[in-house]
C-alpha cells in the first residue's frame, strides 16, 4: 500500500521509500535568479490554488473563504470547464511504478469532453506565468505509473496536459504528445541521476566534510 507524509513529503511502499517525481526533476526544476521570497510566495499561492480546484472538482467549495487573490484563478478554471466539459475520474491521485519503483501525486485524470475525440487524460494544474519545460517528463511520469498497472486498453491514460490558470480569469490547456519518447526518456535520465546520488551520497558528503 502506497502512503504519503505529507510532513516530510515522502511516500512509502510498505516499508520502502520511494522517490517523488517531483523530486526526481528537481535538476531540471531551476528559476534563474529569481528571488527566493519570490518563489516562496508563488508555490504558496499556487498550493492554496490547487486546495480549490480540488475543492470545486468536488462540489464542496465556500466562495466565501476564497482570498481576492485567487478569485481570477478559479474563474479561469470555470471557464477551462465550460469549454472542455471535464469528467473526473481522481482527484489529486498517489500513484506509483511498480518497477521503476518512483511515486507521486497527479492533479487529475479526466476525460475532456468539449474535445472531438475524448480520451483518458492526466492533467497537471499550474499557476505561473510561465509552464516549466519539467511538465512534459512529469506529466508522462505520471502516465507511465498509470499505465504499467492497467491491464484493458480501455483503461489506459492516452493524453497528457497542462492547464495554466491566469489570474486575469484566463487558461491555456496546453497538450502533449500521446507517448513521446523524449518525456519519458528525459524522466528516466533524471531518475538513474538520482539513484547514482543516492548511492554514491555518503563518499560525497566526506568529500565535502
Amino acid at each position: 500500500m502506497l502512503t504519503f507524509d505529507e510532513r516530510t513529503h515522502t511516500y512509502r511502499l510498505g516499508d520502502e521509500i520511494l522517490p517523488g517525481v517531483t523530486t526526481i526533476l528537481k535538476p531540471l526544476s531551476t528559476y534563474g535568479d529569481v528571488p527566493m521570497p519570490i518563489l516562496e510566495a508563488a508555490a504558496e499561492r499556487g498550493t492554496r490554488v490547487h486546495r480549490a480546484v480540488e475543492l470545486l472538482c468536488q462540489d464542496r467549495l465556500d466562495w466565501t473563504t476564497v482570498d481576492d487573490e485567487l478569485i481570477g484563478y478559479l474563474q479561469g478554471w470555470l471557464a477551462f470547464c465550460d469549454a472542455m466539459r471535464p469528467e473526473f475520474i481522481a482527484n489529486e491521485k498517489r500513484t506509483f511504478h511498480p518497477t521503476a519503483k518512483y511515486a507521486g501525486t497527479l492533479d487529475l485524470e479526466l476525460v475532456l469532453h468539449g474535445k472531438a475525440k475524448a480520451k483518458l487524460a492526466v492533467l497537471d494544474v499550474k499557476s505561473c506565468v510561465q509552464v516549466m519545460p519539467t511538465t512534459g517528463p512529469q506529466t508522462a511520469a505520471y502516465q507511465a505509473a498509470e499505465n504499467a498497472t492497467r491491464k484493458k486498453a480501455a483503461d489506459q491514460i492516452k493524453e497528457r496536459y497542462a492547464l495554466r490558470l491566469g489570474k486575469d480569469a484566463t487558461f491555456d490547456l496546453i497538450p502533449y504528445a500521446a507517448n513521446p519518447a523524449s518525456d519519458w526518456n528525459d524522466f528516466m535520465a533524471c531518475l538513474r541521476l538520482y539513484r547514482f546520488q543516492q548511492q554514491h551520497h555518503r563518499f560525497y558528503q566526506e568529500l565535502a566534510a
